[in-house]
């Protein structure tokens, strides 16, 4: 996940959210495209299905790692997450923006700063699991090189393992790729898992258009449930990015209408 860019989206993902029939913006303001994303917030937080979406690919990552453990490797094992709706539950900052009537960034670094996160369920104890197999753990995120120290006293407070400075690998001035950095991990490690919540936590998709990242992904779907565990977020990402041409400081009414182009309805004989 891009931290840098916490962005608003539209309640589009899956298939189990719609843009509310009472939300209209006239005018558009930063409070009404907010507001649009409460369905997403509201299910990411409260339904039983995000839950289990966790556990899942949590416990399908522990099979896929035992698996691992049996064969043979020229190099030490690991396992690489993203941090943001992959480790840490950040929606408590999602709900404040709504309930707050802000937009984008606000409140993001107190957030970050009170250290408040917990772990989505199941991340522990996978991590523990793999821990006690000797594997080594990378904590993968673009939060920012100053948010380094508050960041490793939360995973910390949630006692996961190997959250040290060697393992907690954040974006800098000469690496700012996660690519980069995994490119690097790879060159020492045999890393048999990658984590995330958004592509870009498994390929070199960011800043790409929405028909790119679908190409890419397409071209990767074989590695998706076997090395790529992928978690659903419906509240921001690089998903959006795409859905908005990648331009975050265009006009509101331009991100509005954008949005409405991307939803796909069927024709009614009865529509008005």
């Amino acid at each position: 996940m891009n931290t840098l860019k916490r962005l608003i989206p539209i309640c589009l993902s899956f298939t189990v959210f719609s843009v509310s029939a009472n939300t209209h913006c006239d005018p558009v303001t930063p409070a009404c495209l907010t507001e649009q994303y409460t369905m997403s917030v509201l299910w990411y937080q409260n339904s039983a299905e995000a839950r289990a979406a966790f556990y899942q690919g949590y416990q399908l990552g522990q099979m896929r790692l035992e698996q691992a453990l049996k064969e043979k490797s020229t190099k030490p094992l690991a396992v690489v997450l993203d941090l943001d709706e992959t480790v840490l539950d950040d929606s408590p900052h999602q709900a404040w923006l709504i309930k707050n009537h802000k937009f984008l960034l606000d409140g993001w670094d107190e957030w970050v700063d009170m250290a408040a996160a917990e772990a989505v369920p199941g991340a522990k104890a996978f991590l523990e699991f793999a821990d006690k197999q000797g594997v080594s753990l990378f904590y993968l995120s673009d939060r920012k090189q100053s948010q380094f120290d508050v960041t490793l006293k939360n995973l910390q407070k949630i006692g996961l393992p190997q959250a040290d400075k060697a393992h907690l690998l954040l974006k800098t001035p000469e690496m700012k790729s996660k690519q980069g950095r995994r490119d690097r991990l790879e060159e020492h490690y045999n890393v048999v898992l990658y984590f995330g919540d958004n592509l870009a936590d498994f390929l070199d998709s960011k800043g790409k258009s929405q028909e790119e990242r679908n190409r890419m992904m397409e071209e990767a779907r074989a590695e998706f449930g076997k090395r790529f565990i992928l978690f659903p977020n419906p509240m921001y990402g690089d998903w959006y990015g795409g859905l908005i041409q990648n331009n975050f400081t265009q006009d509101h009414n331009r991100i509005y209408r954008l949005r409405m182009d991307k939803l796909r309805p069927f024709e009614s004989a009865n529509a008005p």
